[in-house]
């Protein structure tokens, strides 16, 4: 079960990441840097971002199979509630780990253009009304209590030590 779950979770994670950062800003025509990152040896600082968010995403994907025995995916959410590893520190590292990738990939790979920063921003304002208007309710549905009270330890989005007294 927890195999199966760790496959799904890889395949839909590819999937996710593939959509955001691949697809979706090649429709919407922003451009790659034609000259090559070696070109501009500076670029390479965006490989930092890029492994974090790469490394954490790993993480928050794996421990949403294996310990929650789902996957990121919301038709697929994890069955268990999970409140370990990044989930300890933060309510949403996916989401963040997302954006930190996408970010080392901005600096890698594209263009300079305002509408790299808009887009970026317009992905942030979507997952936090996805977070607010859809997750979050279904999450305090679903694990009730629980949930509630991780809430009041853990932030959102500024990972910190999580609070005791809540």
């Amino acid at each position: 079960m927890r195999w199966f779950a760790l496959l799904r979770s890889l395949f839909f994670g590819v999937l996710f990441m593939s959509l955001w950062t691949y697809f979706v800003p090649r429709w919407l025509g922003l451009e790659v840097h034609e000259e090559g990152v070696f070109a501009q040896p500076a670029r390479l600082l965006g490989l930092i971002p890029l492994l974090l968010g790469f490394l954490g995403m790993l993480w928050c994907v794996f421990d949403f199979s294996w310990f929650g025995h789902g996957t990121p995916a919301p038709f697929d959410a994890p069955r268990k509630f999970v409140s370990r590893g990044p989930y300890r520190y933060l309510r949403n590292p996916m989401y963040l780990s997302a954006w930190l990738f996408l970010w080392g990939e901005a600096i890698l790979l594209a263009r300079w253009r305002w509408s790299v920063v808009a887009y970026l921003f317009a992905l942030v304002g979507i997952v936090h009304a996805f977070v607010l208007l859809y997750e979050e309710p279904v999450l305090r549905a679903k694990f009730g209590e629980e949930y509630k009270q991780y809430c009041a330890r853990v932030n959102r989005w500024l990972p910190q030590r999580p609070r005791m007294d809540a």
